[in-house]
């Protein structure tokens, strides 16, 4: 087993084509970040791009943007826990890592055998997310009307993008002084309901492999005072049909504690079809 270090995002996802294509949407959030760095180099403060490989064959990738998790790939055990003891050489600051249970054990057990600063940090499992995809989309009958990032409704976005971030996203960066900036750059949609705006929904760059198209959905945010009224879905099913309209197969992440929210998915026609873990280092990472 070879663990290799790219020396950046277009050489990833060049290597990493058929592997991607045998595992496309656990592996959806590695190609799409990678997409947006190749055409945004700025984008983040750092970047790590990793790939395993047994003889000539790629069975692993993993992907770290500063100052977000490591994302882990599929991947076979060994891979994963060889893979650990390349990250404590060059990135022993990371804060976490997201992946595939199994593989992010045994890179977890390998992390903490490498005796490196970061490594003697606690982990913590934060929460797992459900892969989910659809076939058949089933539209939510709520009322209302889809609107596209602009300069009129760029303010809420911001604001709920933050809210987003320090509700669900533990490692988020919305403290960065481009943040602004970079909230232009994502695919945003507003719902606009009775005049008034109540929820937002974005789609990652759409990602090609030899499997097709895939694009996902995500962040989807509903303030707390507009819950509970189907907004939060009638924008999933809205932007999720945009998707369909393309040829590309749609898919999210959901929270698996987030019972209401993946009602709500289950509603418009998405299923599980796999899931990730989070898991959070508590403690500094350097002495």
């Amino acid at each position: 087993m070879e663990i290799v270090r790219c020396d950046g995002p277009q050489e990833f996802l060049d290597i990493t084509t058929a592997y991607r294509a045998n595992e496309p949407l656990t592996t959806n959030v590695m190609g799409s970040v990678a997409i947006n760095v190749s055409a945004t180099p700025n984008l983040y403060d750092a970047y790590w791009w990793w790939v395993a490989r047994s003889g000539e064959t790629v069975v692993g990738a993993a992907m770290r943007t500063a100052p977000h998790y490591l994302w882990l790939g599929p991947m076979p055990l060994e891979a994963s826990a060889e893979l650990a003891v390349a990250v404590a050489v060059h990135d022993d600051e990371l804060p976490g890592i997201v992946g595939p249970e199994t593989v992010c054990s045994s890179f977890l057990r390998s992390y903490a055998h490498t005796g490196s600063v970061g490594s003697r940090r606690t982990s913590q499992l934060g929460r797992e997310d459900l892969v989910q995809t659809i076939d058949e989309l089933r539209p939510s009958s709520v009322q209302g009307t889809l609107e596209p990032l602009s300069d009129s409704n760029l303010e809420t976005a911001v604001e709920w993008s933050k809210a987003f971030s320090a509700e669900v996203e533990s490692d988020a960066d919305s403290n960065a002084p481009d943040y602004v900036e970079r909230v232009k750059r994502r695919n945003l949609f507003l719902w606009r309901h009775n005049g008034q705006l109540v929820s937002m929904a974005g789609l990652a760059s759409t990602v090609r492999t030899p499997a097709g198209f895939i694009t996902r959905v995500g962040p989807v945010y509903t303030p707390p005072k507009f819950r509970r009224h189907g907004y939060g879905g009638a924008i999933t099913g809205a932007v999720t049909a945009l998707i369909m309209e393309t040829g590309a197969r749609a898919m999210l992440f959901s929270d698996a504690g987030n019972l209401t929210s993946n009602h709500v998915y289950r509603d418009l026609g998405y299923r599980i079809v796999d899931t990730v873990q989070h898991f959070d280092f508590i403690g500094p990472a350097s002495i």
